[in-house]
Order: C-alpha cells, then sequence, then structure tokens
C-alpha cells in the first residue's frame, strides 16, 4: 500500500475525536466494553460485533448519489475478499434494500439483531427491510431519526467486519452529529460534483467533519461527464488536504441494476482509491483504535 494513504490517515487526529480504550476508565473494569483486562476496547457496538473501520457516506445535497457510492466500494470491497457491511441512516428514503432486492426481514433476537444478507454476502440493515410495503413513507421527528440510526449502528450482530459503510441521509446534520459523538467512527466519504451549488453542499459537511475532528476518508466527484471545469472538485481537495480522490461518470447501469434490485451484479473496478484507503484503515486499526497507554 502506498505511504501516501498513511501519512493523510491523521491517527492523532481520530483518537482526539472521542475513541476510548481501556487506560481512560479511572477503574478498570467499569466500563461496558471493558471485561477487566486493559486493553478491550470501548464501545457501542453489539458484543457480538468487532468492526476495524467505520465510515460515514455524505453528501447534503440530495440525489447526488450516496447510495451508489456506498453500494459500489461494497461491492467492490467484497470482491477483494473483504467483509463489509452497510447501515442505511438515509430513514426517511432509504434505497439500499431495495438497490440489493432485499426480501427477507432482519431476524430481531436476544442477541440483538441480524443483518439482511444480500447476494454477494454484504450485511446490510434498512428501516423499509422490517416493514411490508416501502411504498408507506417514514415521517420521523429528530429524535426518532437520531435514535434509529443509533439502534441500527449499536444494537445490530455485525459480527467481524472489516468495513462498515454508513449511508446518510442528505438532512445530515442531526443523524451524522449523533453518530459522531460515538466517538468511533473513522471519517466520512464526501460525495458531490463539480457543480456549485454541490460544491457549497459538500465545503459545509467537509466543514462539519472538520469541527468534529473527523478525517475527510475521500471525495467521489459524481456525474463527472457533465462538467468540464473541475475547480470545485480542485478546492474541496485542496482546502481539506483530500488525496484520495475519485470520480464516476454518468453510467445507467446503476440505475437499471438498481431499479431491478441487482446492485450485487454491479461489478466495475472504480473508486480505486478511496476503496485503498478504507483497507488501509481497516488494516491498521490496532494503530488507531487498541491503542493503550502503558502503565
Amino acid at each position: 500500500m502506498s505511504n501516501e494513504y498513511e501519512k493523510n490517515y491523521d491517527k492523532d487526529r481520530v483518537l482526539e475525536s472521542g475513541i476510548k480504550s481501556c487506560s481512560d476508565c479511572s477503574d478498570c473494569g467499569d466500563c461496558d466494553g471493558c471485561d477487566g483486562e486493559c486493553g478491550e476496547i470501548y464501545d457501542n457496538l453489539n458484543k457480538e460485533s468487532k468492526i476495524r473501520c467505520v465510515v460515514m457516506v455524505c453528501g447534503v445535497k440530495g440525489g447526488i448519489g450516496k447510495s451508489s457510492v456506498s453500494g459500489i466500494l461494497a461491492n467492490r470491497l467484497r470482491t477483494l475478499g473483504y467483509s463489509v457491511g452497510i447501515l442505511d441512516a438515509n430513514l426517511s428514503a432509504s434505497a439500499i434494500g431495495a438497490m440489493y432486492g432485499a426480501t427477507r426481514k432482519p431476524i430481531v433476537g436476544d442477541a440483538g439483531i441480524i443483518p439482511v444478507f444480500t447476494e454477494n454476502g454484504i450485511e446490510i440493515i434498512s428501516l423499509p427491510c422490517f416493514i411490508n410495503n416501502e411504498a408507506i413513507p417514514m415521517s420521523l421527528g429528530s429524535k426518532d431519526a437520531k435514535e434509529f440510526a443509533l439502534q441500527f449502528y449499536s444494537d445490530v450482530v455485525w459480527g467481524m467486519l472489516d468495513v462498515l459503510l454508513i449511508d446518510c441521509p442528505s438532512d445530515t446534520a442531526d443523524v451524522m452529529q449523533e453518530l459522531i459523538n460515538i466517538g468511533e467512527l473513522d471519517g466520512v466519504i464526501l460525495v458531490t460534483d463539480a457543480g456549485e451549488l454541490s460544491g457549497i453542499m459538500a465545503q459545509k459537511t467537509a466543514n462539519f467533519a472538520w469541527i468534529n475532528k473527523l478525517n475527510v476518508v475521500g471525495l467521489v466527484e459524481n456525474y463527472a461527464d457533465l462538467y468540464e471545469d473541475k475547480a470545485v472538485i480542485d478546492s474541496l481537495c485542496q482546502n481539506f488536504g483530500i488525496n484520495s480522490r475519485d470520480s464516476l461518470d454518468t453510467d445507467m447501469s446503476i440505475r437499471r441494476l438498481s431499479d431491478n434490485g441487482l446492485f450485487h451484479e454491479y461489478d466495475k473496478d472504480v473508486l480505486g482509491n478511496i476503496v485503498d484507503k478504507l483497507i488501509y484503515i481497516s488494516e491498521h486499526h490496532n494503530d488507531r483504535v487498541y491503542e493503550v497507554v502503558e502503565e
């Protein structure tokens, strides 16, 4: 793996965001994530879950392609042999389940919520998976949306995952802030196009991440073939130190596969820079999460 990923991954910045280890406890053994042995991670995950990399896919502008990008990244990671899950936090306009043709409902048991598996082995959790009619509108207030998103993160039995992608809603602030407050996120992936309005929206998201001491893991320029002027994208990458940058041209196969619940068949080798970055973070999770101060 290239050294550029290591250089751009600011471990200290992530540690400052609130990730805790057993060494943060005044009395070892008192926290939920501690079994009394220093070195255990203090986290909010289901006890049957262990996730190496948790990243939010964000873009404040609606219709910019967050769900498609989440699916493409997940498919590519699965093709490369990594275990991956998608948490659909876009509760009022959930698309992930329909994209993958998910028909089985999640199982709720004593251990927690068992997610749905796609045809290519991706674990997904999405609100419409729990109801019989996806056309039923989901009218959720801010408090309900935040509680659902947190429950999907903490109560789902994810098992051992290399990467968990959180597909964020367009009105991302409340849900995004609630998930950030957990203190276990590795960063955000920005999805935008090269238009001026989209650039302004993406800058808001990047600033929001920066204020909360989160890394911008990468940027996806969607609909790249529609814009010749890349000044908006260049400015975002320069201002926020983003060196993992990828682009997607308009691709009707994405719509066709999504509309027919066959997104697991999307196998194009795209978004390679960001895929490599996610793999790097996953493989170096011990440097980030389990750092314990020896006494």
